[in-house]
C-alpha cells in the first residue's frame, strides 16, 4: 500500500511548490512515493518520485517533428514529378525512333520486295504555235506538249509536288521552258497532262526555220530533247514516303513544225535522285 504524505515546508520553497504544493492539491491523483530506504534520508536528500496513472499519460509529438516531416515530404513530391516528366520524354523519344525505323523498313521492303519502279514519261502530242505570225529568223514560238505519265507500280502511288520544270532543246540549245503541272497519280495508272512551253524571241536554227515554212508535201523532220525535272513523293498504301527527284530525258522526232505535226519516234528514260 502506497503511503501518502506532504513534503516539508522547506521543500516547497526550494522547488517553487510545483510538486509538493499546488500541483498536488489541484490533482489529488498524484501520488508521492518515498524512495526506498529510510524516510529520513529521503527528506534529507529532497528527492521525490511522482507516479502518474497510465490513463493520464499523453504522448504528443513536439511541433518541430511536423516541420521535419514536411521538409522530407516536399522533395519526394518534386522527385516524383521529375520522374514522371523523364518517363514521358523517354516514351516520346522511343516512339519517334520506332516510327523512323518503321519508315526505313517499309522503304527497304518497297525497294527490294515490291520492286519499286520509276514513272515513265512520253510525248503523246506536239504542236508548235507561231506567236509573231511571221516566218523571219526572230520568230517567237510556243509549244503545246501533251505529256503522258505512267505509273507501273501495283502498290505505290505518286504525288507530284510543286516546282517541276520542263525544258525543250534543239541540238543541245534550249529553245523553250515551262512548268510541270502537279497532280496525284494512283498505282498502276497513266495520265496525260497538257503543258505549254514558251520559247524565247531569238533567231531560230535553220533546220527549225525550214521545217516551220515547209508545206504538207515536203516535210522536214526535226529532233528535240525534252527534259522533265519534277519532285514527287511516293505513297505506299496509306503511308507517305520521302520526296525524290525524278528526271526524265526524252529524244523525240516530229515530221514537221507546221500544222498536223506527228511524233514519229521517241526514246525516254527516267532516273531517280533521293533528296
Amino acid at each position: 500500500m502506497e503511503e501518502r504524505f506532504s513534503p516539508p515546508p522547506h521543500a516547497s520553497g526550494r522547488h517553487g511548490g510545483s510538486v509538493g504544493g499546488g500541483d498536488h492539491e489541484a490533482n489529488p491523483d498524484l501520488t508521492l512515493v518515498p524512495k526506498p530506504g529510510n524516510p529520513e534520508h529521503v527528506f534529507a536528500s529532497d528527492t521525490y518520485v511522482v507516479q502518474i496513472p497510465k490513463d493520464q499519460i499523453y504522448r504528443v509529438p513536439p511541433p518541430e517533428n511536423a516541420l521535419i516531416v514536411e521538409r522530407h515530404r516536399k522533395p519526394a513530391g518534386a522527385k516524383k514529378r521529375s520522374w514522371c516528366c523523364s518517363s514521358c520524354c523517354c516514351c516520346l523519344f522511343v516512339t519517334v525512333i520506332v516510327i523512323f525505323l518503321a519508315l526505313g523498313v517499309l522503304a527497304v521492303v518497297s525497294s527490294f520486295f515490291l520492286k519499286l519502279k520509276n514513272p515513265n514519261f512520253h510525248v503523246d502530242h506536239f504542236l508548235v504555235k507561231n506567236l509573231t505570225k511571221s516566218h523571219d529568223k526572230n520568230t517567237k514560238l510556243a509549244y503545246d506538249v501533251k505529256l503522258k505519265v505512267e505509273n507501273p507500280n501495283p502498290y505505290t502511288s505518286f504525288i507530284y509536288e510543286q516546282g517541276g520544270v520542263i525544258s525543250l532543246s534543239f541540238k543541245q540549245k534550249a529553245v523553250a521552258t515551262g512548268k510541270f503541272t502537279p497532280f496525284d497519280q494512283d498505282r498502276k495508272s497513266s495520265k496525260a497532262i497538257d503543258i505549254v512551253l514558251n520559247g524565247s524571241n531569238t533567231a531560230l536554227p535553220k533546220e527549225m526555220q525550214k521545217s516551220l515554212t515547209s508545206d504538207q508535201k515536203t516535210k522536214n523532220h526535226v529532233t528535240f530533247a525534252l527534259r522533265v525535272d519534277v519532285p514527287a513523293r511516293r505513297k505506299i498504301w496509306k503511308l507517305n514516303g520521302s520526296i525524290s527527284r525524278y528526271v526524265a530525258s526524252c529524244q523525240f522526232t516530229v515530221d514537221t513544225l507546221g500544222k498536223d505535226a506527228r511524233v514519229l519516234s521517241q526514246s525516254c528514260e527516267t532516273e531517280r535522285e533521293d533528296l
